[in-house]
């Protein structure tokens, strides 16, 4: 791992959760902010072999690479459940995503967006359901000119299922069971439950993520069926989400939420802040990582439809990254690279600091994090090359293969970088994430101060087609104050 000179204000987050520890003043509704302090925090730290400084930070960037999903996933549970909605519930606003209101983190203004924070481990703390029952409506409805998307997302950002007008067209109303990794019905891909069909979306880890975009028109007249306010009517409204219990005692019939849209106390929201930002302590973020893995284990080799030939693959269940014959859930394989950690304290049952460390390896550990984040940062904020016609995006994104890379970005690396960047991405068949921030191959940045005129153009030879990122022409710039902006090609 390269190293590089430290820069703490410029490298990490400005809002900070400097508690070690101390992290939750009380429960969230509907979810466990943290297991019992002998599984994750205040456990005492073993004895660690590594004790020399570089060796430290250079182990503690790759760590923290590897951590940030799993921190962002349980961070961001823990966060919208205080602000956005309880864990297992849709959440959602009749307003197009913008950069001034809570449609979404990383919003599309031609989208509308459901979001779920997901706990299947059972526990009445933290949800209290194994299974799920997820109602889509119709994905293939002319009247509508309906997409959708629903991305489902394990604890490491991994896409373990695609549901909607790519991978299941359908003019009727579909039924989904998502089994978590303590679900009786984790390895079959179809049941009929008190003759009921279920479709089956196995997970492998207990914290997951679903993100619905749904298309709609902000241009068009209120009138139109592909307007917000008809497409949140027709379309948004459509798509439950209830426990396999309540679903079963509502005669297999799903329970609509009457609002996406949930109120907090000032106490909770004032909590919330706590978990908006990623922690600039390095002993934080990896408490946090640490209680990620308590909550929810990693996957292992027999989880779900493990062992399936691609051939006989359903169309909503995403494979693993680079997978050429047999299914394997797209999280399994990572327990090698977390048992690398263990001499920092990270380990499957949580975070500790080693016991045998002083100041100098709290501060190596302190500069590794900031040399990993940095490295992210550089291939986040590298200029787009002229191969890419001036636009930056990667078609690896959607799942990543469970290794370090140097020869390419598809493994912890791009993952990382897809969380600094929003939190999560599509599969590169369902959303490709265009985006520039610099004239050319100049340094400067786009500016709000600008205008700037982009023309689209076909590729020399080719007419235009969809899946297509076409070159980028950017004019002089023009005062203005407008913003800069990042394009997402929904396919």
């Amino acid at each position: 791992m390269k190293t590089f000179a430290p820069n703490a204000c410029g490298l990490i987050a400005c809002v900070t959760l400097a508690f070690h520890g101390l992290v939750a003043l009380a429960a969230p509704p509907g979810v466990e902010p943290e297991p019992p302090s002998d599984r994750c925090y205040h456990q005492p730290g073993a004895i660690s072999p590594l004790t020399d400084s570089d060796a430290i930070r250079n182990l503690a960037a790759q760590a923290y690479i590897w951590a940030l999903a799993p921190e962002f996933v349980y961070r961001f549970l823990n966060y919208n459940s205080l602000s956005t909605a309880p864990v297992n519930k849709l959440a959602g606003f009749t307003d197009v995503a913008a950069w001034n209101n809570p449609a979404t983190n990383a919003g599309d203004a031609s989208v509308l967006y459901l979001n779920s924070m997901i706990n299947l481990s059972g526990k009445p703390t933290e949800g209290g359901a194994t299974d799920l029952v997820l109602t889509v409506p119709p994905s293939q409805d002319p009247t509508q000119n309906t997409y959708y998307v629903v991305n489902f997302l394990d604890q490491y950002i991994n896409t373990i299922g695609s549901i909607g007008t790519r991978t299941t067209p359908s003019t009727e109303t579909q039924t989904y069971l998502i089994a978590g990794p303590q679900s009786a019905y984790q390895h079959v891909p179809k049941l009929i439950l008190h003759g009921k069909a279920f479709r089956v979306l196995p997970t492998g880890t207990n914290l997951n993520w679903m993100l619905i975009r749904i298309r709609a028109d902000t241009l068009a007249p209120s009138s139109s069926p592909t307007s917000t306010a008809n497409v949140y009517k027709n379309v948004v409204q459509k798509f439950a989400l209830n426990t396999l219990d309540e679903y079963q005692k509502n005669n297999n019939k799903p329970i609509y939420q009457s609002s996406f849209e949930f109120t907090f106390s000032d106490e909770q929201l004032e909590r919330a802040k706590l978990w908006r930002t990623q922690p600039r302590d390095a002993v934080d973020f990896f408490l946090q990582a640490g209680c990620s893995l308590v909550i929810s284990p990693m996957p292992t080799r027999d989880v779900g439809l493990g062992g399936t030939p691609l051939a006989n693959l359903l169309s909503w269940i995403a494979p693993q990254a680079d997978a050429t014959t047999t299914y394997e859930n797209p999280s399994y394989g990572q327990q090698p690279t977390l048992d690398v950690f263990r001499p920092l304290g990270l380990t499957e049952n949580g975070y500790a600091v080693p016991q045998n460390w002083g100041s100098e390896q709290l501060l190596a550990l302190q500069l590794g994090l900031e040399d990993g984040k940095l490295t992210l940062d550089e291939k986040l904020n590298a200029n787009p090359e002229p191969s890419m016609a001036f636009w930056k995006y990667d078609t690896n994104a959607g799942t990543y293969a469970n290794t370090f890379s140097t020869t390419n970005n598809n493994g912890y690396d791009l993952r990382g970088v897809i969380v600094l960047a929003g939190g999560s991405a599509n599969l590169g068949v369902d959303a490709v994430y265009a985006q520039t921030n610099n004239i050319g191959t100049s340094h400067l940045q786009l500016s709000g101060n600008n205008a700037y005129k982009i023309t689209f153009a076909a590729p020399t030879g080719h007419s235009p087609s969809v899946g297509t990122i076409p070159p980028l022409v950017l004019d002089q710039a023009i005062p203005s104050r407008r913003l800069p902006f990042s394009c997402r090609a929904h396919r």
